[in-house]
């Protein structure tokens, strides 16, 4: 049976730790960790509590070494989408050489396999790794259930991976056939990788951390105005190249998309942002208040809102 010693050590093999990295983490000495590992010393019921936590085990299973539930992630599953995703824009591209696409429609066209790229590479890794820190809100101090953060990746991964494709085939079918759409489809394809990442985001907000906090109202209602700013960037967009007729991959559509993504980068920092005060606020325990600050980007949203529609008036 495996003694609680080789436990320690096994653990932090498994994650790629030296023992100086695991005593950083601990605020103990090397030597400690060495006693520890050797069955010299045991280590108090705090450092047990920490070492759980580092590992995501219980303390069951750190000291009477239970069985760990785990799943294993869909990892041929994601290899199988990123081969579809890279033969897929293979096609397409053929598709736009034969109809004799401009340069930025290829640049535009080939955003859809690097989205899935984006997501795909990293999310891999952590899972692999057992290491979660780079992703957004993860807090050191949180007791997170490893179980769910894998389902909550593999999650993403599946729904994205599979709206990236169906968003290539019909590129295919709308580059092939010649038709010309009042609106940019990469618009909506982003809209909705957007709109994935955050509702799935908020099914596992109460499954990944053992003990959730409630004080997120606040929280919740800055997100959800950030989505409702989403919907009407796609009203906005669809409404102005219908009304001016301006069609997916022309100029004056490029010129529109320029807007756009100044807009999305916009919400998208205001949401990183939103993010970085909650983790300031679990100290104190305060609910997220609107500050000035959101006022001002909801202001300029709004303007970038208005000026789709002038730029959209002047391009016609």
């Amino acid at each position: 049976m495996e003694r609680i010693s080789e436990r320690f050590a096994r653990l932090r093999i498994d994650r790629g730790m030296t023992q100086q990295e695991l005593a950083d983490r601990l605020c103990v000495s090397r030597q400690m960790i060495s006693s520890w590992e050797k069955g010299r010393t045991q280590p108090d019921l705090e450092s047990l509590a920490q070492i759980a936590a580092l590992f995501h085990v219980s303390m069951d299973d750190l000291i009477l070494g239970l069985q760990k539930k785990e799943i294993e992630p869909p990892y041929p599953l994601f290899r199988w989408l990123l081969f579809i995703h890279v033969a897929m824009t293979f096609v397409l591209f053929i598709v736009m050489y034969v109809k004799r696409a401009s340069i930025s429609a290829y640049f535009v066209n080939g955003n859809y396999l690097l989205s899935f790229l984006i997501l795909d590479l990293p999310f891999c890794y952590f899972m692999r790794h057992h290491d979660y820190s780079l992703l957004a809100g993860y807090d050191d101090d949180e007791e997170y259930d490893e179980v769910q953060i894998q389902r909550m990746l593999s999650e993403m991964l599946f729904e994205i991976g599979i709206t990236s494709i169906t968003f290539i085939f019909m590129t295919i079918v709308l580059v092939a056939s010649a038709i010309k759409l009042p609106f940019p489809i990469l618009l909506l394809y982003e809209i909705m990788y957007v709109f994935l990442l955050v509702f799935t985001s908020f099914r596992y907000q109460k499954r990944v951390v053992k003990q959730p906090k409630e004080n997120e109202k606040g929280i919740q209602r800055v997100f959800l105005t950030a989505l409702i700013l989403e919907l009407l960037l796609i009203v906005d967009v669809y409404g102005v190249m219908s009304y001016f007729h301006i069609y997916n991959n022309t100029p004056q559509a490029m010129v529109l998309m320029i807007f756009v993504l100044l807009y999305t980068v916009l919400d998208g920092g205001w949401f990183i942002y939103i993010c970085y005060q909650r983790e300031k606020n679990k100290e104190t325990k305060k609910e997220y208040q609107i500050s000035i600050l959101d006022g001002v980007i909801l202001s300029v949203l709004l303007l970038l809102l208005a000026m789709i529609i002038w730029v959209g008036a002047l391009i016609a």
